[in-house]
C-alpha cells in the first residue's frame, strides 16, 4: 500500500486510511484500518444520470428465477427471525423491489426507498430493514448507515447483502470493483465495526455476504432524515 495520500475513511471518519498501489482504470482505491471499508477515491464517484443509465439495465424481476434464489440466501434466514414484526423497509430497493414483493407475499408490510427511483423517505421507526445489494453503491455510506439506524426501533433487526472482500492482495483480480457503480467495499470487520457503532449485534451471517443483525442500543450519534 501507498501512504503517500491519505483520504478520510466516509464510514468511520478515521484518518487511518492508505491508498492502495492497484487501481482499476483510472479509479484508485483507499483501505481503512479502523473499519476495515475499501473505498473508491471521491473524485471518481459517479454522477446520478450515469448511476441511473447503469441501473436501468439490470434485469432483475419478480419472473428471474436465479435472481430469486439469489435473493433467498437472504429471505431464508430473515424469515427464520422475522416473527412479530409489523412493518419493514427495503432501503436502496432498486427500479424493480423484488425483495420488497417477496417480503409481503409472507405476510409482512414492506415500504420501499431508493435515492434514484422511489425518492420519497417516510420519517417514521420501521420493525426491520434490508438493505441488499445496495450499499456498495453508498457514496457517503456514514450518512445512509445514520439514517438506517435512526429509522430502526429497539429490537428491529437490520438485514445486509453484500460482497465483501476477503484479501487486499485479491482486490485488483475482484470481479466486484468492475462495475463502477460500487464504490464501497466491505469485510467481515467492517461489519463488526457497524454492529459496534450502531449498537447492534449480529445473529445471522454466512461470512460472506449476508448479514443480520438485531438493533439492542441506541447509538450516540444519529443524524436526522
Amino acid at each position: 500500500m501507498n501512504d503517500t495520500i491519505n483520504h478520510i475513511c466516509r464510514l468511520c471518519s478515521s484518518d487511518k486510511t492508505e491508498q492502495l498501489n492497484f487501481a482499476y482504470g483510472e479509479r484508485q482505491y483507499c483501505f481503512c484500518s479502523q473499519c476495515h471499508l475499501i473505498f473508491a477515491d471521491q473524485a471518481s464517484l459517479p454522477d446520478y444520470e450515469s448511476e441511473r443509465q447503469r441501473y436501468e439495465m439490470h434485469q432483475n424481476h419478480l419472473h428471474d428465477t436465479g435472481y430469486i434464489r439469489f435473493l433467498q440466501q437472504l429471505l431464508v434466514p430473515l424469515a427464520n427471525i422475522l416473527s412479530s414484526a409489523r412493518e419493514g423497509l427495503d432501503y436502496g430497493c432498486g427500479p424493480e423491489p423484488v425483495l420488497a414483493h417477496l417480503i409481503r407475499s409472507q405476510g409482512y408490510k414492506c415500504e420501499i426507498y431508493d435515492p434514484i427511483f422511489f425518492p420519497e423517505l417516510q420519517p417514521k421507526d420501521y420493525d426491520f430493514i434490508t438493505a441488499t445489494e445496495c450499499i456498495e453503491h453508498f457514496h457517503f455510506p456514514s450518512v445512509d448507515f445514520d439514517k438506517i439506524s435512526k429509522m430502526l426501533r429497539q429490537e428491529g433487526i437490520l438485514a445486509l447483502m453484500t460482497d465483501t472482500w476477503q484479501s487486499i492482495e485479491k482486490f485488483g483480480t475482484w470481479h466486484y470493483i468492475r462495475d463502477f457503480t460500487h464504490v464501497c467495499f466491505y469485510n467481515i470487520l467492517t461489519m463488526s465495526w457497524l454492529a459496534e457503532k450502531y449498537g447492534m449485534s449480529l445473529i445471522y451471517t454466512d461470512s460472506r455476504r449476508v448479514f443480520i443483525f438485531r438493533k439492542t442500543k441506541t447509538p450516540d450519534i444519529l443524524v436526522s432524515i
